[in-house]
């Protein structure tokens, strides 16, 4: 009997989810635990393995189509074995695109007519179009309501050109039909050439397909951005004994711990720490009530070439330092790997994103739904800054604080980037 293979329910928030890719073909031989196909839940492109061993009998889920879990998507059993497809195994859900008929015309994109609808043409011109060889839809027509004629295809494919302008575009390797003639009624002349010479290219535009994960974001991103009325505060943070602080715990860590903190890291702690005098922070907003979480579960975006990904620092508060930066090291390796799991990307109560790395000073981010708030770290950049009566060279770092103003007000948010501030450049209070 032929063995069902499901859209499995790989998290407990998944309710459906996308087939990506088969890496097995209808009647191809697979192994049991080998990779069959992959999958989308939530972001997360998962491999399923096969379950069992034998010939891949049927997909019934082709790749882009989206159904919820447990139901079947395809069938192995013995070569020629037949099988019963019952309605509840068909997909229910689909995102797999029409086909669009595209015909590309100098850089432009024209949607192609219907098969159906014909073109205005003489019963003469249609003749000699058949006779050309030529489609009668790509000549232009200068008849009444642009009928095409006879004389229209007789004249289609034909350039007038001087002796002069034939040559210089035979030697450059240029298509008289490209170029755009000045002379009597069209004709090409040398000058055009030249001019079609120091004329750059015009390159055709690219059309590309959203990924899933791509899809998926700009889902999140546009219920985000249009539920939540948001605003966004900043504060300068003198780094300076931060950083040295991490330069002098680096190695010793590195022995002892086997773990390398990084800037990251300690802002992931001074933040945590942060928002246990803040609970207003690391709270939702859910119907009329404001759920405010026992824990910091701190997600972190991790940035991938085909989209974001935020995985979950569970309970980050609780943690030691060690035990934190082991975590955030294991958790963006596998997201930057495409094995983070399901569940590992759900359930946090407060999201930072760090552009730093790519030298950007400031930028407003948009919130993680459900979190209220989002936490945006710039770049650090040696500033010339007065301190103590002096002029002193300072890395400052800016802190830019989207909140959702439905759950925080203004200055409860100022409150508490003042307060992270204060830990940052006083770091060796988080561990006393």
């Amino acid at each position: 009997m032929a063995t069902k293979v499901i859209m499995p329910k790989a998290g407990m928030a998944m309710e459906q989810g996308t087939v990506v890719k088969w890496f097995k073909r209808e009647g191809e031989t697979v192994v049991q635990g080998e990779p069959l196909l992959e999958i989308l839940t939530d972001k997360v492109n998962m491999e399923i393995e096969a379950e069992a061993s034998g010939t891949l009998l049927k997909i019934v889920a082709p790749e882009g189509t989206v159904l919820p879990v447990l139901r079947t998507i395809a069938y192995i059993g013995e070569a020629g074995e037949r099988i019963e497809e019952s309605d509840e195994s068909r997909p229910t859900i689909t995102e797999k695109a029409e086909p669009l008929q595209e015909r590309v015309d100098h850089g432009s994109y024209e949607y192609a007519s219907p098969p159906d609808e014909k073109k205005r043409a003489t019963p003469a011109a249609r003749a000699e179009a058949r006779v050309r060889d030529l489609n009668i839809t790509e000549i232009a027509g200068t008849g009444p309501k642009g009928r095409v004629q006879k004389d229209d295809v007789l004249k289609h494919g034909t350039v007038r050109a001087t002796p002069l302008a034939q040559k210089i575009a035979a030697e450059h390797h240029i298509s008289l039909h490209d170029v755009s003639g000045s002379g009597y009624a069209g004709k090409i002349r040398s000058e055009d050439i030249y001019d079609r010479l120091c004329k750059p290219a015009t390159l055709q535009d690219e059309m590309v397909a959203m990924s899933p994960m791509r899809q998926v974001i700009a889902k999140r991103m546009s219920e985000s951005y249009f539920t939540a009325p948001v605003f966004s505060l900043e504060i300068e943070v003198d780094m300076l004994r931060a950083k040295n602080m991490l330069d002098d715990i680096r190695e010793p860590m590195l022995r002892k711990y086997q773990v390398k903190p990084t800037m990251t890291d300690l802002i992931i702690l001074a933040t945590a720490r942060g928002l246990q005098s803040y609970p207003q922070l690391n709270a939702s907003l859910e119907g009329d009530r404001i759920r405010r979480y026992g824990n910091v579960n701190m997600a972190l975006a991790v940035g991938l070439d085909e989209g974001l990904m935020v995985p979950v620092i569970q309970r980050a508060d609780q943690l030691a330092f060690h035990e934190l930066v082991a975590k955030r090291t294991d958790l963006v390796q596998r997201t930057l790997g495409e094995k983070l799991l399901p569940d590992e990307t759900v359930g946090s109560s407060f999201t930072i994103s760090n552009l730093g790395m790519y030298g950007i000073k400031s930028f407003t981010s948009i919130i993680n739904q459900p979190n209220s708030a989002i936490l945006g770290v710039g770049a650090m950049i040696d500033t010339v800054v007065p301190r103590d009566g002096e002029i002193v060279v300072r890395p400052i770092m800016s802190l830019i604080l989207t909140i959702d103003h439905r759950v925080v007000d203004g200055a409860k948010g100022a409150e508490f980037l003042s307060h992270l501030k204060n830990i940052l450049e006083n770091p060796l209070q988080l561990f006393v």
